[in-house]
């Protein structure tokens, strides 16, 4: 197998695009079965297993290709830990033998780990839906109770939804008017 991405076109587009044409082909991720269906359609077996409190998951190549989710977790850090492995595994797998690449708790390569972290959300989290989902919300909660309840709705960690919020309004606030106290977004 070869490289599957060229690094000249791993920006922010190339890689939503990936992610949602995942979905195209897979349906809905909020329902588990989806993602799992969609795990097993690329040739992975899914198995878990306690490994150490700093590791979510684990993917490895080596005849097969197994995906070891960490017990410790929850099945929405789970279904995180999934999804950002598939990235990372999209982007970085260049037909190797063996590859082994694991999701810790804490990322070292900020710039990679950014990427993979993208297309967990936009895998998991469909730009337009958490818009819809997030405006609706948005009128009758705190921005806290917001994102609680897309949480659930999405049924990722907490602070992936606050991630991928963050990610939205740095990409859509384009116009900053900054005065000596503050700066204020222009909303969408």
């Amino acid at each position: 197998m070869e490289k599957i991405i060229d690094y000249k076109k791993y920006n922010d587009d190339y890689i939503i695009m990936m992610a949602n044409e995942l979905i195209r082909l897979s349906g809905d991720l909020k329902k588990e079965k989806n993602l799992y269906k969609l795990v097993n359609e690329m040739g992975f077996i899914i198995k878990t297993d306690t490994l150490e409190d700093r590791i979510l998951a684990k993917l490895k190549i080596n005849n097969e290709k197994v995906l070891i989710l960490n017990d410790l977790y929850s099945s929405y850090t789970k279904r995180y830990a999934i999804a950002y492995l598939l990235g990372q595994y999209i982007l970085e797998y260049k037909g190797e033998d063996i590859f082994e690449i694991e999701k810790n708790v804490y990322n070292d390569e900020k710039f990679k780990s950014i990427k993979y972290e993208l297309f967990a959300c936009s895998l998991l989290m469909p730009e337009d839906e958490f818009y819809k989902i997030f405006d609706k919300l948005n009128k009758s909660y705190s921005i806290y109770q917001v994102l609680d309840k897309m949480e659930k709705t999405f049924k990722v960690p907490y602070n992936m939804i606050q991630y991928y919020y963050e990610y939205l309004e740095d990409k859509y606030s384009k116009d900053i008017i900054e005065t000596p106290i503050i700066k204020i977004k222009k909303y969408r």
